[in-house]
């Protein structure tokens, strides 16, 4: 990979953007430095990854709270140098860069379109009053905004957990309004033409991914959940763009016991009224409540005695190393006289013990070693003894040391250095969360004001000469054929033409790449050498056997070495697994007995 590219990947995040854009969406962040170099990303249909999904309500959202923020500004960096990536990449056009601002446009202000649909089909399901149905539904989503800047996630996500059920029974009063609409208004409204034409999309998408096709089904669910992912979800997304912490690691430290406890209320209370702040008032005025502070005699003490500890367990840990047992063992007896030393002074700032470090001087190649025959352990296994076992040159294991040193070490920060992160992107959420809420908030005030004078305001559409469609006589409440004119408002109109343009796009872009598939799957096909399925062709039974215990150990090295130590629980799969082995087993057992039964007679 290009230099340019790892050397501004590698970059560290020293503005709060950064944090958002680098940290958050590592894996975006580096397809876009790709795309701006002039490499081509593509989807491929047939790969499979392995990672850690969201199996909750809590951690979806908590996930998404870190995609939907990284997404989008990783997209607005790409669509800010889209001059430079359309020199340097022939695969980016101006017409992408123009999908890519629907797409962001959509995602910034797909709160306010969906909200506004929920509005006018509650009206229409109801036959209730607009402006009524619109408090009720701001009423909600006030409120979780407010929650959202004010109280904690927890609070947030059950605010959300809530309100989602709740809309889930509304999204059935919207689906009777939709059916109803395009009953009345016939197929050729607007609106009549993009729920069919979104519906034929999704049918057409899961005709054309047969071993997918049963994923059509869980159609309903996300149908349910519109408002949920598009509003609740969105604005979690937007006003928790501060918090940079991983929402399915958190899962993951939950299962393997390592989950960091919270700060206690008090500990809240004393940071909120700033006892912590050595700059706060309070913290000036009441000294009595400062912590007790060690002496500067001790704590140079403390720090010289580990740093002639940390220089001699180097030395002892060197492959060729010149100091012996004795010299060790003196050093070591030393700083045990310091310690002394230090603790008959009785300082409670800085509590010392005496312990005796000769026996621990003698045992530390002793345990340096099990711990280096610990770390090789995994080359015992019995599917590894073929392989040629070697050792690292100086040169490499330099370079994995070095590498190691200046890229995977964590950063280190100051608690001073961490505030000033937490009020960057405090500050950064708030300038962005205040500007997208207000856009969302004018585009539904718009959409509202221009239903509400739609007699004046609208555009009159008749799809044909002669066109009829069905409305209810106001004066007797019963419905009539019309041939009045349909009224449209022009914003709803370019709402539906913005959303159609986009899933076009998507539905061409689905058969081109369904397409190359096809021809590379058949392209495979041809260069496949011609199998015969013969008897010397099948392997032995013991053979099978081998490669099951293989894959066996293999899955249990897999699953005992996870990602930051994470060890799934598995029972059930082991079992499984020792069942299929076993079933093996007594298989060809089974066929043997007949096999030694004749040879006996």
């Amino acid at each position: 990979m290009d230099d340019n590219i790892m050397h501004k990947y590698t970059k560290t995040a020293y503005e709060p953007r950064h944090y958002v854009q680098y940290d958050q969406g590592e894996d975006r962040w580096l397809s876009t430095l790709m795309l701006k170099q002039g490499y081509r990303i593509e989807y491929a249909a047939g790969a499979d990854a392995e990672t850690y999904a969201p199996e909750g309500f809590d951690e979806f959202f908590n996930q998404r709270r870190r995609w939907t923020p990284s997404s989008v500004a990783n997209t607005i960096d790409l669509l800010a140098d889209y001059k430079l990536a359309c020199q340097n990449n022939s695969s980016i056009s101006k017409l992408y860069i123009f999908y890519q601002m629907l797409v962001i446009g959509f995602s910034l202000l797909g709160p306010a379109i969906i909200f506004t649909m929920l509005v006018y089909a509650q009206v229409a399901a109801f036959g209730m009053d607009s402006l009524r149905v619109l408090v009720y539904n701001a009423v909600p989503v006030c409120i979780f905004i407010f929650s959202c800047f004010v109280f904690d996630s927890k609070v947030q996500l059950f605010f959300a957990k809530i309100s989602s059920i709740v809309y889930a029974f509304i999204m059935l009063a919207v689906l009777i309004a939709t059916t109803q609409q395009v009953v009345l208004e016939t197929i050729f409204s607007p609106t009549s033409m993009f729920v069919l034409a979104m519906v034929l999309i999704f049918l057409f998408a899961s005709f054309i991914h047969p071993k997918e096709f049963s994923n059509i089904l869980y159609g309903s669910i996300f149908f349910l959940m519109i408002p949920s992912t598009y509003v609740f979800l969105s604005l979690y997304s937007l006003i928790n763009l501060n918090v940079i912490n991983w929402g399915t690691r958190e899962a993951v430290a939950k299962a393997t016991g390592k989950a960091v406890a919270s700060d206690k209320v008090g500990e809240k209370w004393v940071k909120r009224l700033g006892f912590d702040n050595d700059d706060s008032i309070i913290y000036r005025m009441l000294p009595c409540l400062r912590p007790p502070q060690p002496s500067s005699e001790n704590v140079r003490a403390l720090e010289r005695k580990m740093e002639r500890t940390e220089r001699l367990l180097k030395n002892l840990q060197k492959d060729n190393d010149n100091t012996n047992a004795h010299d060790a063992v003196s050093m070591l007896n030393i700083i045990a006289e310091e310690e002394r030393r230090l603790a008959g002074k009785k300082s409670e700032a800085i509590p010392f013990r005496t312990i005796d470090l000769s026996d621990k001087a003698k045992s530390l190649v002793t345990v340096d070693a099990l711990g280096q025959t610990r770390r090789g352990l995994w080359m015992d296994c019995e599917y590894l003894q073929s392989c040629d076992r070697g050792k690292l040159k100086q040169s490499e294991e330099r370079f994995w040391d070095q590498l190691i040193d200046k890229y995977l070490r964590p950063i280190e920060s100051t608690p001073k250095e961490q505030s000033n992160i937490a009020s960057g992107l405090v500050a950064l959420r708030n300038r962005i969360a205040f500007s997208i809420i207000i856009l969302n908030g004018l585009l539904v005030l718009a959409i509202f004001l221009l239903q509400r004078h739609k007699d004046v305001l609208s555009i009159k559409y008749i799809p044909y000469e002669g066109f009829q469609w069905t409305k209810m006589n106001e004066t007797t409440g019963k419905f009539g054929k019309t041939t009045e004119a349909l009224k449209v408002d022009p914003l709803g109109m370019g709402i539906i033409f913005f959303l159609m343009g986009i899933l076009i796009v998507q539905t061409f872009g689905m058969i081109i790449h369904r397409l190359n598939t096809l021809v590379e799957s058949l392209h495979e096909v041809s260069e496949m050498e011609e199998v015969h399925f013969e008897s010397s062709t099948i392997k032995s039974k013991s053979a099978v056997l081998n490669e099951a215990r293989q894959m066996i150990d293999a899955k249990n090295y897999e699953r005992a070495h996870g990602a930051d130590g994470y060890v799934r629980n598995g029972k059930m799969e082991q079992k499984y697994l020792n069942n299929v082995l076993y079933k093996l087993e007594r298989e060809d057992e089974n066929k043997q007995l007949p096999r030694r039964a004749k040879r006996i007679i």
